[in-house]
């Protein structure tokens, strides 16, 4: 009824010698009512394999669709860490899907309420990941909403019910972080635990810049925090100006991930500084990103000046990836040393993953980059 906005070709499967057979789904047209013309194409052997008409047939007529809701279900439940998954599933009766949002609260005011979103659909399968950072780390009974939008723009909310989540350890948040290269030499052990004692529980270390630097470090770094105790994340320095350059630079990064044995379910940066990255970068950073879950590490924070992100007149779609998803650089004090205190005092940009509130820390003998973790992803 709405014309070619439908078209779909179909493959058909030989079952006899002179005949051929397809299969027509609702779902793949809107589950539209109406008439629908079916024209047949197929191979001539005669003509050099083209492709050439070979009947426009009278078509059939629709007159009702059998139309269900997709499933909804709550998976991976975890009180003890705080984590669940909510699983939103297409069936050959379900439109198809476009953007699933979850909303999430405990409090009776809502006051941890806290919006999750995809638009990645595999299979006809979006899932959703909540985590109890995202909602002030308190511990209660948690309500789940789900919304979704299907591809002809019809939304449609569900309940999916009450979930406690209880892990204690989220409650220490804020909490303080540093970020290094190679430009921080060897770190040691015991530099590394002075550091612990100043408040200091995370470290992100530089791995890869481009697609042809590895920092010479890492490694050490990587050990040594780990030795004493602090929680480590990578970081990779990106140059990409379009999809297939951004898909290149995440495999560099993630092979060097593998070789200093950081698991699948390290915090994996996107160090975008570069001004030449601005042109096109939402759809190359979502093509950054869509091949570092394609590669096993999903767990991507993008990390940019507060002036590339749209809240602030900049580019940088906060929507498309999640503010949440989000470690971004602000020197409230320039260049002179901000403390912890101040910066939670200060809370800027509290919504997010991370708050990078000083560049010029003094804890060790050269200057250090300083942050603040809202969530735990850095620290815990």
């Amino acid at each position: 009824n709405k014309g070619q906005d439908d078209i779909r070709w179909y493959g058909a499967t030989k079952v006899g010698d002179t005949a051929y057979q397809v299969t027509i789904q609702a779902k793949n047209h809107q589950f539209e009512t109406g008439h629908y013309s079916v024209h047949v194409y197929g191979k001539s052997q005669l003509e050099g394999n083209r492709t050439i008409g070979l009947a426009t047939t009278a078509g059939f007529n629709v007159t009702s669709v059998k139309v269900a809701n997709p499933s909804v279900q709550v998976t991976n439940h975890n009180p003890s860490q705080g984590t669940l998954d909510v699983v939103v599933s297409e069936s050959a009766d379900t439109k198809a899907i476009k953007t699933v949002k979850v909303a999430v609260w405990s409090e009776s005011n809502q006051s941890n309420l806290y919006w999750y979103e995809t638009s990645t659909v595999v299979n006809g399968k979006a899932t959703i990941a909540v985590n109890q950072i995202n909602h002030k780390g308190i511990v209660g009974n948690y309500t789940i909403h789900v919304y979704t939008t299907t591809q002809d723009n019809q939304e449609s909310g569900y309940n999916a019910g009450t979930y406690r989540l209880e892990s204690k350890t989220l409650q220490t948040l804020p909490a303080y972080f540093i970020d290094i290269s190679s430009h921080n030499g060897n770190i040691t052990v015991e530099e590394f635990n002075r550091l612990k004692q100043q408040g200091i529980v995370g470290v992100v270390v530089k791995l890869t810049e481009g697609t042809s630097y590895i920092n010479p470090f890492a490694k050490a770094q990587i050990a040594n925090a780990q030795a004493a105790g602090i929680k480590v994340s990578a970081y990779h320095y990106s140059h990409y100006t379009s999809a297939s350059e951004a898909q290149a630079e995440a495999q560099y990064f993630v092979r060097a991930a593998k070789n200093h044995g950081l698991s699948s379910a390290t915090v994996m940066v996107n160090d975008m500084e570069e001004s030449k990255m601005l042109s096109n970068i939402n759809s190359n950073v979502q093509a950054w990103q869509d091949e570092m879950k394609r590669l096993g590490y999903g767990n991507v924070v993008h990390y940019t000046m507060a002036s590339w992100l749209d809240i602030r007149g900049g580019q940088v779609s906060t929507s498309q990836f999640g503010i949440r998803n989000f470690w971004i650089a602000h020197y409230v004090n320039g260049y002179t040393y901000l403390d912890q205190a101040s910066a939670k005092a200060y809370a800027y940009y509290n919504n997010a993953a991370a708050w990078q509130y000083t560049s010029v820390s003094k804890k060790l003998t050269n200057n250090l980059d300083e942050n603040i973790d809202y969530t735990g992803r850095f620290t815990i």
